[in-house]
């Protein structure tokens, strides 16, 4: 049976105000250790009362100062523990703002308070694994963090024995974890990597268990390419051609590994690239595949690194791309845009480059002006946001003031029915009036509708 004394205590706590004095005349009447033990197996809405009430007391300041009493801080490693989820998320989720400066990081240390977080992360609750997680992230951004819980010998030994877990489960979530801290700074990252995570890394990429390689791409995604083996990438890669559960999230790595690194990988380069071209050129390639790689190309185009992937077959891309913007499949369509414009947005390298470009959109250029009048969205806004990449072009300011309809439609502002087409148009405009082999006559025109 519920203790009704308790349940009313709790519950007229909670109406009060939050201050020191009332907490303070709380806890003379119902202790920290006593709500801990008043939590039951069969009372669900006991326990959820009493972790509201911990919540409350252990909320700012003065319960910051609560939590460091010598009541408190004894019981607290034991309550982080609590076989109950609720318990242990109020308790680790008000430890974990200590984790935040370097002060609070210095009491929890001298309380002994850090190891729970790390010995958390095997919790079976996601909530407590996702509580000690964004804390034990908070650690790398200071100082005293950095050294407490990345060079102190107890840590790093903990840190060892987690990445050699037979849990995969377990060695995933601390991966992820030291893969966040390394990317929230340079510190951090060199101490981790004095740790055996690119070790365990490399090794879960090459795991036979998918589910795994997926998470692990994961956290590759965050980090810097210094850190990455692009071996390993090779190999998911080769390994995930046929497999449509993996190729998504191995081309986006891929591609954002790339991004950074350029053929300076040159095996893995070679590889995204032959697969891009396999993709996009074969008729049996499903539409799923075809969109995750021209979003895979998305993330690729964002900087010149990214495009001397395909620095010597930029002419056979472009042409692929350009029967992909003919397409009756809208989301193919809209994708093939997306990646010309990043492609014009990066610069094209050669005169050969701009040749192939100019030749591609002349062919697509009634498809396009046709998307631009179209009632879906899609098409609408990314046929405008290609034309204002092809207007920092002196080929392509002639195909677009050539085009029938094209000077009308640039200077209608009346057909877009959103902010945003507004926006895009204004920028359109404004592309166009900067490029000097804009005629005249349009440029009164254009200028009218700024």
């Amino acid at each position: 049976m519920p203790d009704a004394s308790l349940i009313k205590d709790c519950e007229d706590f909670l109406l009060v105000p939050s201050t020191p004095e009332s907490k303070a005349a709380f806890l003379a009447v119902r202790t920290a250790g006593s709500l801990f033990g008043a939590v039951s197996q069969n009372d669900e809405n006991t326990n959820h009362l009493i972790s509201r009430c911990l919540a409350k007391i252990f909320d700012g300041s003065d319960g910051s100062l609560l939590l460091q009493s010598k009541e408190l801080s004894n019981i607290l490693p034991n309550a982080a523990q609590h076989w109950c989820e609720a318990i242990r998320t109020v308790v680790l989720e008000a430890l974990g703002r200590f984790l935040k400066d370097d002060a609070g990081v210095e009491i929890a240390v001298r309380h002994g308070w850090a190891p729970l977080f790390y010995s958390s992360l095997q919790d079976s609750s996601s909530r407590v694994v996702q509580i000690v997680s964004n804390a034990l992230v908070e650690t790398s951004k200071t100082q005293a963090g950095t050294a407490a819980f990345l060079q102190a010998p107890q840590m790093v030994l903990t840190l060892e024995k987690l990445l050699s877990t037979p849990n995969s489960v377990i060695r995933v979530r601390v991966l992820s974890v030291l893969g966040r801290m390394s990317a929230s700074s340079t510190p951090a990252q060199s101490l981790i990597a004095k740790t055996p995570f690119h070790k365990v890394l490399t090794s879960e990429l090459s795991s036979d268990d998918v589910l795994n390689r997926l998470s692990v791409l994961e956290i590759v995604n965050d980090m810097s390419a210094s850190d990455v083996n692009p071996k390993s990438l090779h190999a998911c890669l080769q390994a995930a051609q046929d497999d449509p559960l993996q190729f998504g999230s191995v081309m986006e790595t891929c591609a954002k590994f790339l991004s950074k690194v350029g053929t300076s990988s040159i095996e893995l380069s070679r590889l995204f690239e032959s697969t891009c071209f396999r993709v996009l050129s074969s008729f049996q390639a499903d539409l799923d595949a075809k969109q995750v790689t021209l979003g895979a190309m998305c993330d690729l185009f964002v900087s010149t690194n990214g495009r001397d992937v395909f620095k010597s077959s930029v002419p056979k891309l472009l042409k692929l791309l350009g029967e992909e913007i003919v397409s009756t499949t809208e989301s193919l369509r809209v994708g093939a845009m997306v990646v010309v414009t990043k492609i014009l947005a990066v610069g094209l390298g050669s005169s050969q480059d701009h040749d192939a470009c100019k030749d591609v959109m002349e062919s697509a250029m009634p498809r396009m002006m046709s998307c631009a009048l179209s009632p879906s969205m899609n098409d609408h806004m990314n046929s405008m946001k290609l034309f204002t990449a092809m207007s920092t072009t002196s080929w392509g300011i002639r195909l677009l003031l050539h085009q029938q309809g094209f000077p009308e439609f640039a200077v209608n502002r009346g057909m877009e029915s959103s902010k945003e087409g507004l926006e895009q148009k204004y920028e359109l405009v404004q592309a166009l009036l900067a490029n000097k082999e804009t005629t005249f006559a349009v440029r009164i025109g254009l200028c009218s509708q700024l």
